[in-house]
């Protein structure tokens, strides 16, 4: 039962990246662009504008394609759990090597799959996996609490050095993948650690009653856990604004990310400067989540 349990938690890590890869890659954008070229398609006098009807088509099909490349990995993840259910429910040994045998491959296929299409969709030349962040419920482990590019070859991680903080495996987990990864040239990444509040941060009763919620939103309670990470950032013209917490450890964020930068870019190219941030934290982000840094070509 020990390698059953690894792989569900394998099975919810590959529904957690479907689910990311829905989001990044806009699934429900392209379902709705794809009735929109069929309707134009179906539409009378289509085609008496051939150049237009021969583009409108190919944009079809080339939509079509990536839904049914996505939708065909989400249907084989129903059957691998399935399957899982049914090796629970019966006898494990004769129906575990149809799940193996299904699983790897699919999740390998599946990686491969996210790689092509990020690729395209950025513009970029490869893409670096970091296996967990640190907001598992709200955002399915966004980057930007765990780790930055500062320039071309490198990056930023969060770090502690305290076994029972809540996200040490994930800090310890996230720096040993950067620190063996290469860049897109081929070059081996220069990783920094930055620290995290040496406190948790958690919500109190007081905090919650400061929250004017929609009705949309997601209630906050006492004691729920904040994601609070100095590497939620904001990098502008010549500036860096760091989020604070209140926290003994502010003071050594803003500090540590003015070394890195004056290290990498030169002293003086950019002031970082920690503004208080608990508020924004509160609704699950913080300033790199709230705005949208727009890098120069």
């Amino acid at each position: 039962m020990i390698e059953m349990e690894g792989f569900k938690q394998d099975l919810a890590e590959v529904r957690r990246m479907l689910a990311e890869s829905a989001e990044s890659l806009h699934i429900d954008h392209l379902r709705e662009q794809l009735v929109e070229y069929q309707e134009d398609m179906g539409s009378p006098g289509f085609w008496d504008d051939t150049d237009r009807a021969q583009k409108i088509s190919a944009k079809a099909s080339s939509v079509e394609r990536r839904l049914q490349h996505f939708e065909s990995l989400t249907a084989r993840a129903d059957d691998i759990e399935v399957l899982m259910e049914l090796a629970e429910e019966a006898d494990e040994d004769t129906i575990w090597p149809a799940y193996a045998k299904k699983f790897q491959p699919w999740s390998e296929e599946l990686r491969a799959y996210m790689d092509e299409h990020l690729k395209a969709y950025l513009g970029v030349e490869k893409v670096i996996w970091v296996k967990e962040g640190i907001d598992p419920e709200e955002t399915n482990g966004h980057i930007d609490d765990v780790a930055t590019f500062i320039a071309p070859g490198v990056v930023a991680v969060i770090w502690t050095d305290d076994p029972d903080y809540p996200f040490y495996r994930q800090c310890h987990e996230a720096y040993d993948t950067l620190a063996a990864a290469t860049d897109a040239k081929g070059r081996q990444l220069k990783v920094y650690k930055l620290p995290m509040p040496v406190k948790p941060l958690y919500m109190d009763q007081a905090s919650c009653d400061t929250i004017d919620v929609d009705e949309n939103a997601e209630p906050r309670v006492a004691d729920e856990p904040l994601i609070a990470s100095y590497m939620n950032y904001l990098v502008t013209n010549g500036g860096v604004i760091v989020p604070q917490y209140g926290d003994e450890n502010d003071v050594l964020a803003v500090q540590t990310l003015q070394e890195i930068y004056d290290e990498v870019w030169g002293a003086g190219a950019y002031k970082c400067v920690g503004v208080q941030s608990e508020q924004v934290v509160f609704g699950g982000g913080n300033i790199h989540c709230i705005t949208q840094q727009e890098p120069t070509a």
